[in-house]
């Protein structure tokens, strides 16, 4: 098998939801249609606009682009993440607001090095005790924390934002 037959997956997924690649001087938004692209990017912004169709779902494949440290799922209609997503450990900033998330996968857990995250949006989003440590000692390391189901957070951090 193909080595890298990952990134047909990717963009056979691009292909099937319509999604963009608009490129500006310093920045893109949507996703690349180049191989080597796709190996190298860092920062994937997928946040809903006019041009970006609405997205239910993520493919696992995903989290074979290691390079990323940002990835922005603002937006969409996701009901779930792959599992997979813990395997994106360079992430720095995770934007997966205004969704309809219901739970995370537990592997979330494995991002550690998060400076942003948002949550905030996902009406339903309930969280397990391990994912609300987590998110507490990601708000230890200065992480900045968006999210609107966290009331039971006694004292509630400083970073959090409702």
């Amino acid at each position: 098998m193909n080595k890298n037959n990952w990134i047909d997956v990717l963009i056979q997924w691009k292909k099937d939801n319509k999604i963009p690649w608009i490129e500006y001087k310093n920045h893109q938004i949507g996703f690349p249609e180049k191989r080597k692209i796709i190996k190298e990017i860092t920062e994937l912004e997928l946040n809903w606009n006019e041009q970006m169709p609405s997205l239910i779902q993520l493919p696992k494949e995903i989290a074979r682009m290691t390079q990323l440290t940002r990835l922005n799922l603002y937006g969409h209609k996701l009901i779930e993440l792959p599992k997979e997503i813990g395997e994106l450990v360079s992430l720095k900033e995770l934007d997966i607001g205004a969704n309809c998330l219901e739970d995370l996968p537990p592997e979330i857990l494995k991002l550690t090095n998060l400076i942003e995250l948002n949550l905030y949006g996902n009406k339903k989003l309930t969280l397990t005790e391990k994912q609300k440590n987590w998110i507490l000692s990601l708000e230890k390391k200065g992480c900045n924390i968006q999210v609107d189901n966290f009331s039971n957070l006694t004292p509630l951090p400083s970073n959090l934002h409702f």
